[in-house]
């Protein structure tokens, strides 16, 4: 045994002695130099391509194997712009020998200088590397993924500098070009950490942009394992150019990544994004990354102001009636998705001085439906509005978009519904408080419920003004022109309050009052909707009053024109006070009818009954008062004749400026011509009386004048 042992070691020496001789031969009198047109040769036959060596091929055997090369190119396909599809100036790759032998791969610092590729497609969609992998294998015939068929792999490192790498798409008119490539890095290990500093010049033609994106980061690659890691990973750009959303871009990304291939996760941490102004940082872990990914984390957006952000973008400013509002927005929350939905839960906006938090959910994409749950603490709307117009712009902008109030919607207002009828949402907001058209809300519910165009808002509740509004809103936008249907109910409501509010100090009525509507309507711009409003509506007021007109003046000053005199200026404010204010309303073509409309008080009584026309904002309608009680408490004396006579008030003209006319000539003229019969009468019987005497003539008398 030890014989054979002794012998096998002669042999391994002896065969080692003739390898190193061997190579030592190669390498005093093999020269790759003199083999350059064979090569060429070879790669013509192979590809029909071109290669040129220009300058002299450097071949090592001890202890490394290595080749280096200068001013080598590849020709391009025929038919391309370019003449050379791929060239390097200078190119230097070593294996060291002995480790090869244990399945070792240990490499120097891999070494291209000058590198440059140029990748096109032409107008027939033809690319200029297509004929070089003709002959590969496809893909479900190529042999599986899987770990290295080697032990371990080292790398000296990595050392790419004056690298071009351009693409020409004929068909698009794209012209990409990565100029002033580099890549540096230390020794490469599987396993070991090493420092990456890659970076590169961005040019496009179409769009117009150029940019420099520059890396750093510490990589890992455990290849083995199938895990890869880069930390302290920060990505740089720098862009100008006509193509971007603004002048010159700055943006920066910062991150720790590790990614399991095996395991099929990957982990985000730290992960920092700036641009524009803006500064979002999060987390985010993924699994099943190669399979179907699902993905959780965390993300915020530090206070940003949207104004600065839109001036950035050269984009028009938002105009809103408070110039002060949109400067403080902020965001967090937590994120929950797959590639086809996602989940945003402890959502938090903070929207200048109000918050809104809870839960949305976006859910397939290609068709989202949207779910959600949110509460917020307070707004005034009215600051966010576009700023009151002036007089000639409300006249000039009332006609514009308006439709035929027929069926056919105009093409913008028929684009204005596409996402509706797309819409599939169903979720609840809650308010606090809110203020809106100068009115002031609490304790807001609104319920959607949206699908296919049909959106339903019920319930609607809030309080407001000492009182309770609870309705049902329908929307349906199925066809070109969207009907609107509207359930209401209004309990205890401080009509002088939310009067003067909405009307911005108008207040033309006072009084608790309560009232229902139930109305239709259809069109988007205001004269269809006036056109098209249909419906019933029914109010009560209690204890209140009418303000701008007081119906017991009215009557004394037309009492006293008739009788020639003046009455004193009023010193109170013009209103007719009742106890209780009832009447109901149809709508139907534009018009509003009334005809019970009653109204009582310790002094008077009032009925009317009348029309408004909506299209034309013009009243024709006709007031009933008669007269129950002394005036005093309206203002003046009383006025004893009229008691118990109704006196008709004709209220006529427009909607912003309506008059007020007592027919009280009249009245008087039937009611002197009443007294004069009156007292003709009693003559007459006084005088018939005494000739006809008897029982008889009483009779008589009665049948006469009954």
């Amino acid at each position: 045994m030890k014989k054979l042992f002794k012998a096998l070691f002669y042999l391994v020496i002896v065969l080692m002695v003739l390898f190193i001789g061997a190579v030592g031969l190669v390498y005093l009198y093999f020269d790759p130099n003199d083999y350059k047109e064979q090569m060429a040769g070879a790669v013509k036959e192979q590809t029909g391509r071109e290669l040129t060596i220009g300058g002299d091929i450097g071949l090592s055997f001890f202890p490394w194997i290595a080749v280096e090369m200068a001013d080598v190119s590849l020709g391009n396909a025929p038919g391309f712009e370019e003449p050379v599809f791929a060239g390097v100036d200078k190119m230097r790759v070593s294996i060291k020998l002995l480790p090869l032998i244990r399945q070792e791969v240990e490499m120097d610092t891999v070494t291209l200088h000058g590198l440059r590729v140029n990748l096109a497609r032409n107008a027939t969609g033809q690319t200029n590397w297509a004929d070089l992998t003709a002959g590969e294998a496809p893909a479900e015939e190529q042999a599986p993924a899987g770990a290295p068929p080697i032990a371990a792999l080292a790398i000296g490192g990595l050392d790419v500098e004056d690298a071009r790498i351009q693409w020409r798409d004929a068909q698009s008119g794209q012209h990409y070009e990565l100029a002033d490539l580099y890549l540096e890095t230390g020794a490469i290990e599987s396993g070991e950490p090493v420092d990456v500093d890659f970076g590169f010049r961005l040019d496009s033609k179409q769009p117009e942009m150029t940019a420099d994106i520059k890396l750093t980061t510490r990589l890992t690659l455990d290849i083995g394992a199938e895990k890869y890691g880069a930390s302290g990973l920060r990505l740089t750009v720098e862009a100008t150019g006509d193509g971007l959303p603004v002048a010159q871009l700055e943006a920066a990304l910062e991150s720790d990544v590790a990614v399991d291939l095996a395991a099929q996760t990957a982990d985000v941490r730290n992960l920092k994004l700036s641009a524009l102004g803006l500064d979002a940082s999060g987390e985010l872990k993924a699994t099943r990354i190669m399979e179907a990914p699902a993905y959780s984390g965390t993300f915020s957006l530090a206070e940003m102001d949207l104004r600065e952000l839109l001036a950035k973008l050269d984009t028009p400013p938002v105009e809103t009636a408070d110039p002060d509002v949109l400067k403080a927005i902020s965001m967090s929350t937590r994120i929950d998705g797959t590639a086809d939905e996602v989940k945003l839960e402890d959502f938090n906006l903070k929207l200048d001085d109000s918050t809104l938090t809870g839960n949305l959910e976006v859910a397939d994409f290609a068709r989202p439906a949207v779910r959600f749950d949110l509460e917020m603490d307070a707004i005034d709307a009215d600051r966010y509005l576009p700023p009151a117009a002036e007089a000639g712009d409300e006249t000039a902008s009332a006609g514009e978009g308006g439709g035929d109030g027929g069926g056919n919607a105009p093409p913008a207002q028929a684009a204005a519904l596409a996402p509706l009828r797309t819409l599939d949402a169903a979720g609840d907001l809650r308010i606090g408080r809110l203020v809106i058209n100068k009115l002031t809300l609490t304790d807001i519910l609104v319920r959607l419920d949206g699908e296919d165009g049909l959106v339903k808002l019920d319930p609607i509740s809030a309080e407001l003004y000492e009182g309770l509004f609870k309705g049902q809103l329908t929307l349906d936008a199925r066809q070109d022109v969207p009907r609107l249907a509207v359930k209401q109910t209004l309990k205890g409501i401080q009509a002088g309050p939310l009067l003067r509010d909405l009307t911005g100090g108008k207040e033309r009525l006072t009084g608790t009052g309560q009232m229902n509507a139930d109305i239709t309507l259809s069109g988007m711009d205001p004269d269809t909707i006036k056109k098209t409003l249909e419906g019933t509506a029914d109010f009560a007021f209690l204890e209140g009053a009418v303000k701008g007109v007081n119906i017991g003046r009215l009557i004394r000053e037309a009492r006293a024109r008739l009788a020639g005199e003046t009455l004193p200026p009023e010193e109170k404010e013009k209103q007719t006070d009742f106890s209780k204010l009832t009447g109901s309303v149809r709508i139907a073509d534009g018009i509003v009818t009334n005809d019970d409309l009653d109204a009582k008080s310790p002094l008077l009584r009032i009925t009317g009954k009348g029309q408004a026309n909506l299209i034309a904002e013009e009243i024709d309608y006709v007031l009933t008062t008669t007269i129950v009680g002394t005036l005093k408490g309206q203002g003046g004396k009383e006025l004893e004749e009229l008691q118990g006579v109704p006196i008709p008030v004709r209220v006529s003209g427009t909607f912003q400026d309506p008059s007020y006319k007592p027919a009280l000539g009249e009245v008087l003229k039937s009611k002197a011509t009443q007294e004069v019969k009156k007292k003709a009468e009693e003559k007459v019987k006084e005088k018939l009386k005494d000739k006809l005497g008897g029982e008889k003539g009483q009779e008589l008398l009665k049948g006469i004048f009954n």
